[in-house]
């Protein structure tokens, strides 16, 4: 059922309805929005043509004459044409939201570890501090950032870090303070 995903907009191809409608255009453009887009688009695609009221006379447009739009609905991006839809949700779940999180708590300890230079294969430990947000989706994520970064120890600093600590790297994740401090082992 294409209506769960998008609805459909039917629109005037001005330059073959203009000759035909002259100073009515405005009328048929008035009366293709008044009307349900997407009873239009199931009339086109069943009889080949539909029917507008203009001015209490009915009238006939044909498939040539009108242009059906996509318009996809909120949360939808969608591709597609009069066989084949492809729609994808793109609503961020807070599921989604935490992966993403977690993927750059990745990126952060992986570019700490590219300028500690440490050897692709080295073994860390890191500590952290952070927003109760940002901590709430590192929690599931823990085992999955550990297994990216070849961390042996994911430990949270329950106290954010002070001046004198200063090999704390500091970062923002999604508007969520994130401060961690990384160590080679062995």
């Amino acid at each position: 059922d294409r209506s769960a995903y998008v609805s459909h907009e039917v629109r005037p191809i001005f330059p073959r309805l203009g000759p035909r409608f002259g100073k009515q255009m405005r009328l048929v453009q008035s009366a293709l929005s008044a009307a349900d887009g997407d009873e239009l688009a199931a009339a086109l695609e069943r009889d080949g043509s539909i029917e507008i009221d203009l001015d209490g006379t009915a009238v006939t447009l044909s498939r040539d004459e009108v242009e059906v739009r996509l318009e996809e609905r909120p949360g939808m991006a969608t591709q597609g044409d009069s066989e084949l839809l492809v729609a994808l949700d793109t609503e961020l779940t807070p599921e989604l939201v935490a992966e993403g999180w977690a993927r750059e708590v990745v990126n952060r300890i992986q570019t700490a570890r590219k300028e500690a230079d440490l050897d692709y294969a080295d073994r860390i430990e890191v500590r952290y501090h952070a927003h109760d947000k940002l901590e709430a989706a590192i929690d599931p994520w823990r085992t999955w950032i550990c297994g990216e970064t070849l961390t042996i120890s994911l430990h949270r600093n329950p106290t954010p870090p002070n001046d004198s600590e200063g090999s704390w790297s500091e970062s923002v994740i999604d508007g969520q303070a994130f401060a961690f401090t990384l160590e080679r082992v062995g």
